[in-house]
């Protein structure tokens, strides 16, 4: 009888650390919480880090460049930014056309809040033919880095920022300096 005593306090014992005194917190159900990104779930209840804006960055948008060097001669006119969903979690990749341009400018952006995209993207090898704002280095091959910061308005109208461009001359081993230049970008969403 004292054994059966012994036994049964210890399953008493076992019982309630099994079980626990008072109620059992909820478990957290991780996922998106943020109402604004294109993957919330209503049912998380814990911010994983998974959350995506790329319906609230993607699109087309119309604006002009204002740059402080040579570039200002080159991106005068009006110029559309294009920005698209990469395949890669929070990367665009964005096209810039500028009627002066030969070619649409390829970038790369990672979408690092709802609101703003970095920059940070090296063009390599690109002749500078018939554009005439390095004219010293007519032909040559250069190596071109766009770093900067485009940020979305709150309400989704507007993306501005500023770019920084860099110029190195690569084709031919010359030793020029670097060409480099500071731009805002803003643009309204079409």
């Amino acid at each position: 009888m004292k054994n059966l005593l012994k036994y049964s306090f210890l399953l008493l014992i076992c019982g309630f650390l099994a079980i626990g005194c008072g109620e059992d917190e909820p478990e957290a159900v991780p996922g998106c919480t943020d109402m604004e990104a294109d993957n919330f779930s209503s049912t998380a209840t814990e911010s994983d880090g998974s959350c995506t804006y790329f319906d609230r960055i993607t699109g087309v948008y119309i604006g002009t460049f204002n740059c402080e060097g040579f570039l200002a001669a080159l991106l005068l006119d009006e110029t559309t930014l294009t920005i698209i969903e990469f395949e890669q979690p929070s990367t665009v990749g964005m096209g810039v056309s500028v009627p002066s341009l030969p070619i649409p400018i390829p970038l790369e952006g990672m979408i690092t809040d709802k609101n703003t995209v970095d920059v940070s993207n090296t063009i390599t090898n690109i002749e500078l033919t018939g554009i005439d704002v390095l004219p010293a280095h007519e032909g040559e091959r250069f190596d071109i880095t766009i770093t900067g910061q485009l940020v979305l308005s709150e309400d989704g109208s507007m993306i501005s920022g500023p770019l920084n461009f860099s110029l190195k001359e690569v084709a031919l081993g010359l030793d020029i300096d670097d060409q480099q230049d500071s731009c805002i970008f803003t643009a309204e969403r079409q």
